[in-house]
């Protein structure tokens, strides 16, 4: 989620360098700090999506990612990896063709690959780290 306000400080325009008083012109938040716009260099939805691959690139790059095999029936599968795809702070890489599973009649699995952010990540290792 973007967040863009009315520049309140002040400051050079991140397209042009123009000085943008206060009250003119909006900021924007990136993952690196806040852009500012002045009023003929609005925002564009643009900045926002390069401001969020940015960071998920970034966020990718500090690990490789989570390797999963669900098995069950074919809806219970569908709904696991259905609820991994909206689940937030987890972004689902690759999902492989069902397969039957020969030892379990009427069961598939699937293999998923999924990065998962690093901040949840951290915040699961603190949580087991108090236990």
């Amino acid at each position: 989620m973007t967040t863009t306000i009315v520049n309140r400080r002040g400051g050079a325009c991140t397209a042009c360098a123009t000085y943008v008083p206060p009250g003119k012109g909006t900021c924007t938040k990136a993952p690196d700090g806040w852009t500012l716009r002045c009023p003929e260099h609005p925002a564009t939805a643009a900045d926002a999506v390069v401001g969020t691959l940015r960071q998920r690139l970034a966020e990718d790059d500090e690990q490789p990612p989570a390797e999963v095999r669900y098995t069950g029936t074919p809806a219970q599968v569908t709904a696991l990896v259905e609820a991994l795809k909206l689940a937030s702070r987890i972004r689902v890489m690759s999902v492989s063709e069902p397969y039957e599973r020969r030892e379990e009649p009427g069961r598939i699995s699937v293999h998923v690959r999924a990065s998962i952010d690093a901040r949840l990540l951290a915040a699961i290792e603190r949580e087991e780290a108090t236990g």
